[in-house]
């Protein structure tokens, strides 16, 4: 296990988009910024699977219609059950030598 500095993190991020081949990611929202564009930047060769929750209005619609127009993004629009909260943190990187896996809280 490997931990990343919190200012290095959208730095190893892109790092990471750049090298992978597949990318899925299930997030509590989605927003407009550097990650969101690093993904787009990259889709062109790196199949996106992405599940994003709707809760408490965090997640930007504009960005969820970049992600939708993008050919090799897959967008879930993840509901939870009985009013609970879609809020996971999860990204996985495939990268064409390994798998790397961020969990957050």
């Amino acid at each position: 296990m490997q931990l990343i500095e919190q200012e290095r993190l959208l730095e190893r991020f892109e790092e990471l988009i750049g090298e992978s081949t597949d990318v899925d990611i299930a997030v509590a929202w989605v927003g407009p910024g550097r990650a969101a564009d690093s993904l787009l930047a990259h889709a062109d060769r790196t199949q996106i699977r992405i599940a994003v929750g709707l809760s408490g209005n965090s997640t930007d619609p504009a960005t969820l219609r970049r992600l939708m127009a993008t050919e090799n993004v897959q967008l879930r629009v993840a509901t939870a059950p009985r009013g609970g909260l879609f809020h996971p943190k999860f990204y996985r990187f495939q990268t064409p030598t390994a798998s790397v896996c961020w969990i957050g809280s």
